[in-house]
């Protein structure tokens, strides 16, 4: 976990060297923090509604993987735009803004579910998201034929 956190720190210097607008940059940096502040208290609130034993690698790998591949939807759209010729920074910083929203509901709601010691249920903000970027795409691509 600890590599993985340490060189996630490479994506927006990356993204910088793409040419991506600093402040979008800043926006990815500010995902990832909220991205580990997620698994994090996560974990504290599995811990404290199910006790130490719930806790298991297996389970926290599939989240971290989970949170890393939705790091490659900014980078996916950022590098499709560039090899398209269109700038799509202003829709990728929306929708870097709504992943924001969404992992700062996750700890939220991680927080509140440990305060009461009882699990909430949560709508999956980033899948939803995800599934209208797609979509978006499609028929921004086949608009432009």
């Amino acid at each position: 976990m600890k590599v993985i956190l340490k060189n996630s720190f490479y994506i927006p210097a990356f993204l910088i060297g793409l040419g991506m607008k600093e402040n979008l940059a800043d926006a990815l940096t500010a995902l990832m923090f909220l991205m580990v502040l997620d698994t994090i208290t996560g974990i504290m609130k599995s811990a404290i509604i199910y006790g130490g034993r719930s806790i298991k690698s297996t389970i926290i790998t599939a989240g971290v993987a989970s949170k890393t591949i939705v790091l490659a939807v900014p980078l996916a759209i950022i590098i499709m735009g560039k090899g398209i010729g269109i700038d799509l920074t202003d829709y990728l910083y929306g929708v870097v803004s709504i992943f924001i929203v969404a992992e700062t509901y996750s700890v939220l709601g991680n927080v509140y579910a440990a305060r009461v010691k009882k699990d909430i249920q949560e709508f999956d903000v980033i899948s939803f998201t995800i599934k209208k970027i797609r979509a978006t795409l499609l028929n921004l691509l086949t608009r432009n034929k």
